[in-house]
Formats: structure tokens, sequence, C-alpha cells
């Protein structure tokens, strides 16, 4: 069984019809987990989808997707269980990324939540890095749940590992943020 996430959003069997994930929020979040493929923290995944919400409230959002994600799972017959810790989730069902001879088109064809907007923009990047030489080149490093409103200038390319506190300086309402921490831990360069 491999879920498919070039072309249309789609789960085959060997010996069975191929069956489509709908357009919803809980496929969406299913979506992410598939490809990033590795453990992801909570607090990325509800600041990608509902980054305008307090953390509690789109922690609670993000536990309630997860359940309905798990049922839509459980319906459609798919026994790939995902991995859930107090931080963190894992789904990594095979995908057909990175074989060759399988898997045609950009990623996740017609699946659109456009009212999801750093979702939305997450696919639009990911559809984008994958219509270059080969969609099957595509790494962890294009999964980046960063939310940029514009392509960061070239020195910030290699930028990793502060999405959340990205996340966080992005969604705060306040007039000024004091950012510390010891010298070389990238205060300058996430500010």
């Amino acid at each position: 069984m491999t879920l498919c996430l070039l072309g249309p959003l789609r789960w085959e069997a060997a010996e069975a019809a191929p069956r489509p994930l709908p357009v919803v929020l809980p496929a969406a979040l299913l979506l992410v987990l598939a490809r990033h493929g590795e453990w992801v923290s909570r607090a990325e995944l509800a600041a990608l989808f509902w980054p305008d919400q307090a953390d509690e409230a789109a922690l609670l959002n993000l536990r309630v997707t997860l359940h309905k994600a798990r049922r839509l799972l459980e319906n459609m017959g798919i026994g790939e269980p995902m991995q859930a810790e107090r931080r963190r989730i894992r789904w990594s069902p095979p995908t057909d990324l990175g074989r060759t001879g399988q898997g045609h088109g950009p990623p996740a064809l017609g699946f659109d939540l456009p009212q999801f907007e750093r979702f939305d923009r997450w696919l639009r990047d990911w559809r984008h890095g994958c219509s270059g030489p080969s969609p099957h080149t595509a790494t962890l490093g294009s999964t980046d749940l960063d939310d940029d409103e514009a392509s960061p200038p070239p020195a910030a390319s290699g930028f990793y590992g502060r999405r959340v506190e990205l996340a966080r300086l992005r969604a705060a309402d306040l007039p000024a943020l004091v950012v510390a921490g010891e010298a070389g831990v990238g205060k300058s360069r996430l500010v």
C-alpha cells in the first residue's frame, strides 16, 4: 500500500482501485505528516494551520483534527499507524516520493484549502520546488514549515531549527519583544 503524494492525493493498494483522499483539514494534516515523514512538533503543526489563535486554542484544534485524521484512516481502511507523543507527532506511510517510475504531476494535485493560508502557502512552495528538474529530488529541507511572506534572502535560505520561534514572533500582537539567549544561538538571525 502506498500513499501517492504526486498527482492527485490518493491511497493505492496492490489489488484495489486507488482511493482519493478527501479535500478536508484532516487529510491536509496527513499530507503534511506524510511529506515530512519524521517527527513534527505539535507547535509547528498548530502554527501552520492556526497561526492567529492562542497556543492553547491552536493545540486544541490540532488534537481534534488529529482525532478526525485517525478516523479518516480507519474509515478508509488504511492500517498505517500514527505515532503521537506529548509534544510531537509522526506518520510515515510508504509514499511515491523518491521512487522512479511512480507518481506523476505536482504534489497533491487538486488539493487546496485556501482558508488555511499558511498551509496553502506551504503546499504552493512544495509544488513550486517540485516543478524544477525532478520532483523526486525533494529533500526534507524543502518541507520547512516556514511562513515567510516573501522569498527569504539568499543568506537566510539555510536558516533551520527556529520554526516555532518564528511562528511565535509573527503571531505576537505585542509592540515589542525581547529575544534573549547566550552568544551564538542565532538571536540576530531570528530577529
